[in-house]
């Protein structure tokens, strides 16, 4: 066969390989949505605890601890849980890290003990009728 017909060949299975990966994985119409472009703005973590910053009694309700608490612990792990900004994306900094672990923990601790609450209520409640 002649090479330059052999390099044709090849290049049209490589063209059509790159249409059918092109086909599959479909027109992305945005990169970021809009929504998640105004996190720093209207983010939970952004406009809530700042606010919650100035009331200590609504921050220690949302989080079981002071807001100083809350520093003195930011810099003591914040060093361990800080991540480097990529190309893509800017990383999430050390405060908010450190508020998403408190808030998942507190979630996790409360329905635990709603749990414990409600078998305890219920083994009370129903003892009595045996």
């Amino acid at each position: 066969m002649d090479a330059n017909l052999v390099a044709l060949a090849i290049a049209g299975v490589v063209t059509v390989n790159v249409q059918r990966k092109l086909k599959r994985r479909g027109t992305r119409r945005f990169w970021v949505h809009s929504i998640l472009r105004k996190r720093k703005q209207r983010g939970e973590y952004h406009g809530l605890v700042r606010e919650l910053r100035l009331d200590g009694v609504l921050f220690e309700q949302y989080f079981r601890m002071s807001p100083d608490t809350f520093d003195e612990l930011l810099g003591r792990v914040g060093p361990l849980i800080t991540r480097a900004d990529s190309m893509m994306r800017k990383a999430i900094g050390p405060a908010q890290r450190l508020a998403i672990c408190l808030w998942c923990l507190l979630g996790i601790a409360l329905t635990a003990s709603l749990g414990l609450a409600v078998l305890w209520i219920w083994t009370e409640g129903c003892s009595d009728r045996r």
